[in-house]
């Protein structure tokens, strides 16, 4: 084993500027007969990633073959090819491949042959960082979606160390995520489509943790399956690696081998990158859930519950659930079941045909919650509000706010109650409703308080069965919806009563066609459906 924890503290830049400032061709002694033309692309290579040293321009240090065909070895054995030194077909569709921008070796390593990870120049001096996307973002991914990406990747890396991330929210942060095209002021500019997919900076100063990815791929979430996009999450995890100290790794199976495989959540981390990670910051406090340890590059298994949360439950099927809450965000539909969602676009189209851990989007959350008791997108300022047990908590997109978790009775609520059933706007009049048990509230969000003539009888929502599972309001046709157990009860806000077909069935209509084929619940069981008082005219004021 050797660690090379270098005096090397100069970011990865200088190495590169060097490369890019003398834009010096390959000696013509380089470019032997007995290689063909490709030894031309095989040398631009070598040099671009370290396997030739940038101060070996020294007229009489390159006399003939001997010296491309070592170098040309290097690449070989890091890669874990055969070291021939001929460029055959292997080797120079390698260096064809996508990978990491960051080089294999530097000048301290070219004479040692490293056999396992590598430490490279300081380490961060805390073990609590924060995170912060900059700029543009990808037009194939939803901000939620990227944020989700980053979240998980990070993961990888807390799992199994001391460290803790968080995101910055506009505040400064330690690792600055930005999409670059082409020449981005580093004089490390990207190459288009394929090729570099993305460099990162060591820990330090200026650029220190710093991770730019190429605009001009084509990113792409986990789980969607597309030949000429690449994964995200894959690359975001092996460059953190860089931003905490770590450099490439020639472990085939290690993430920090620097060419591109796809991965998906499942992932778990070899223990070449454990054992580098926790020479830098030690090992995790945590006892994380064990999984059997996998190096498989397969397509995404969404049983898997989110591992920030250590206790281990099992997804719900979407086929065969009930609905814990249920909100519109940014005109999109989210419903909630436990610890997990899906997510459904303003046509009622699922993203994903299983649901995915809510700690994926929305990081802040307690680690030990059971379930999401109601959830509504704020009409006076679009910011997201989840209620959990006696507490509620906002957020900012997927950032929470500061000064949160707060009571219930924050909101002027009564102090012994634990917990409400469901949250929802009102299209009759796009005010905030509160319901539990057979009572209602209505929250005026000027003053962040229910009016004072409240709690009201449920009875004034006609044919709407009290200890309800959700509620939401749909733009799109104007209606409430209420939901308890396997079914739901279509509110018509100009009739104030429920449709005549109410209940239906949850999942046949929401998860349409999906659940098409389904069995279909028995609804008449759904009891607690308050008298209707059919002679009251006024409306939930």
């Amino acid at each position: 084993m050797m660690i090379l924890l270098g005096l090397l503290t100069v970011p990865i830049l200088l190495l590169f500027n060097i490369y890019k400032s003398h834009q010096l061709p390959l000696p013509q002694s380089l470019k032997i007969d007995s290689l063909d033309s490709r030894s031309g692309d095989i040398s631009d290579f070598l040099f671009k990633f370290g396997y030739i040293p940038k101060d070996d321009f020294r007229v009489g240090s390159i006399r003939s073959s001997d010296y491309l065909k070592d170098a040309i070895k290097r690449m070989q054995r890091f890669a874990g090819l055969p070291a021939t030194g001929e460029i055959d077909a292997a080797t120079f569709n390698l260096t064809k491949r996508p990978r990491c921008g960051v080089p294999d070796y530097f000048p301290s390593d070219i004479r040692n042959r490293v056999k396992r990870y590598v430490l490279k120049g300081p380490k961060w001096d805390k073990t609590t960082l924060t995170w912060r996307i900059n700029g543009s973002t990808p037009s194939t991914m939803r901000r939620t979606v990227l944020d989700s990406e980053i979240h998980q990747a990070l993961l990888l890396w807390s799992r199994h160390s001391k460290l803790k991330f968080y995101p910055s929210g506009s505040n400064p942060a330690d690792i600055l995520i930005t999409f670059f095209s082409r020449d981005h002021g580093d004089n490390l500019a990207f190459d288009g489509i394929g090729g570099v997919l993305a460099h990162a900076f060591f820990p330090g100063p200026d650029f220190g943790g710093d991770v730019h990815f190429d605009a001009d791929e084509t990113w792409i979430e986990t789980g969607k399956k597309d030949p000429s996009g690449t994964g995200l999450f894959g690359v975001a995890a092996h460059e953190f690696g860089h931003s905490l100290g770590l450099s490439h790794s020639p472990i085939v199976e290690s993430l920090m081998f620097p060419y591109y495989r796809d991965i998906d959540f499942d992932f778990e981390l070899p223990q070449d990158d454990i054992n580098g990670i926790q020479a830098l910051y030690g090992p995790s406090d945590t006892k994380w859930p064990t999984h059997k340890p996998t190096t498989k590059f397969t397509t995404p298994r969404p049983n898997r519950p989110t591992t920030y949360i250590p206790k281990i439950t099992e997804p719900p099927t979407t086929c065969d659930t009930s609905f814990d809450a249920i909100s519109t965000i940014r005109s999109e539909i989210f419903i909630f079941k436990g610890r997990y969602f899906w997510r459904l676009d303003e046509n009622k189209n699922l993203e994903r045909d299983y649901a995915i851990p809510v700690n994926n989007f929305w990081f802040n959350l307690p680690k030990d919650f059971e379930k999401i008791d109601a959830v509504y997108e704020r009409p006076l300022d679009s910011k997201i509000v989840f209620f959990l047990g006696a507490s509620y908590w906002v957020f900012d997109g997927n950032n929470a706010e500061s000064g949160y978790p707060k009571p219930l009775y924050d909101l002027g609520l009564p102090r012994n109650l634990k917990s409400v059933d469901a949250v929802t706007t009102w299209g009759y009049n796009g005010l905030v409703y509160i319901f539990a048990g057979n009572q209602y509230w209505r929250l005026d969000e000027r003053t962040n308080r229910v009016e004072l003539d409240y709690p009201r009888s449920m009875k004034i929502w006609k044919g709407v069965p009290t200890n309800l599972d959700a509620a939401f309001h749909w733009q799109k046709n104007g209606r409430t919806y209420f939901f308890k157990g396997r079914g739901f009860w279509l509110f018509d806000d100009r009739t104030m009563s429920v449709t005549p077909d109410s209940p239906q069935s949850s999942v046949h209509y929401w998860f349409d066609p999906l659940c098409k084929n389904a069995p279909y619940p028995d609804l008449n069981d759904i009891s607690s459906t308050e008298p209707s008082i059919r002679d009251v005219n006024s409306s939930p004021s």
